[in-house]
């Protein structure tokens, strides 16, 4: 009858860690899944914050671009500016001189 009592406890202690070797692994499930999940969420945002820098490169690089063409452009009016000035300069130099002659 003792031994049986003994037994009986045993088997039921036996159950019990049983029970929690079960629940812990099913927590650790769990906890696997939701660090998958997060680690999915923050691949995503990664890419997006990934693209999101490369369009801001791009972005940066058509401004310098532009900005290139600009003072470009802005150089060569200045230079057809001057050639007029200094054409125009010639032309009244040459008028002045045909009105003294």
């Amino acid at each position: 009858r003792r031994r049986q009592e003994i037994l009986e406890q045993e088997r039921q202690a036996g159950m019990a860690r049983l029970r929690d070797i079960k629940e812990r692994h099913a927590q650790q499930l769990q906890d696997e899944e939701r660090l998958r999940k997060m680690q999915s969420v923050l691949d995503r945002l990664e890419a997006e914050k990934e693209e999101e820098l490369r369009a801001k490169l791009e972005e940066a690089r058509a401004r310098q671009l532009l900005q290139a063409i600009d003072a470009s452009e802005y150089e060569s009016i200045e230079k057809e500016k001057q050639a007029e000035l200094e054409a125009l300069q010639q032309s009244r130099a040459a008028l002045e001189e045909s009105e003294r002659a």
